[in-house]
């Protein structure tokens, strides 16, 4: 690989990064992070842009644990984490390779989309519900925010609730809830 294309590349990912940071507006960006030295060289231009660039948001690496590796590669991927100080989030396969294994026999391209649902698919969803924005959130955090406040002043939440009315809706209004 030549200089040029090099810098081309680079400068390839970070227009990637930039539109999707922009044009998506995700609350939560996280860098995929396998623990392979591909994977550590994609993770570190990520994490080193979204650094240089603060106003896109912070990221995190995210590792998916499919439980299919040694657990030395575990290690690795939490020190690498460490090392350079990236907030690491790991979520782990609840499926167990050696039964599918046993069960299923190994795993040939026919049954790949079946494994990486399995093994990948699953934890990586489980990663996105955890960090979405649902509305059931939301209110579930007001709902709290308003009863550790009646909670405080000795109301029921109802009746703070009514008298409030006019203080809440303009808390909501205003996004802050």
């Amino acid at each position: 690989m030549t200089a040029l294309h090099a810098r081309a590349l680079r400068s390839q990912s970070a227009l990637l990064l930039q539109t999707g940071a922009t044009e998506h507006r995700y609350a939560q960006k996280f860098v995929l992070f396998s623990g392979g030295n591909d994977s550590a060289l994609a993770t570190a231009f990520a994490m080193r842009f979204f650094a240089r660039n603060p106003d896109l948001g912070p990221a995190k690496v995210l590792h998916l644990d499919t439980r299919t590796g040694v657990a030395e590669a575990q290690q690795y991927v939490r020190e690498l984490a460490a090392e350079y100080g990236y907030p690491l989030e790991v979520y782990k396969t609840d499926a167990d390779y050696d039964e599918l294994v046993c069960k299923y026999g190994f795993p040939g391209a026919k049954s790949h989309g079946q494994m990486f649902g399995l093994l990948k698919r699953r934890p990586l969803r489980a990663a996105i519900a955890d960090h979405m924005y649902s509305e059931k959130k939301r209110v579930a955090a007001w709902l709290e925010i308003l009863h550790l406040y009646c909670d405080l002043v000795g109301l029921k939440a109802r009746d703070q609730l009514l008298r409030d009315y006019d203080l809440v809706g303009a808390i909501l209004r205003l996004g802050r809830i």
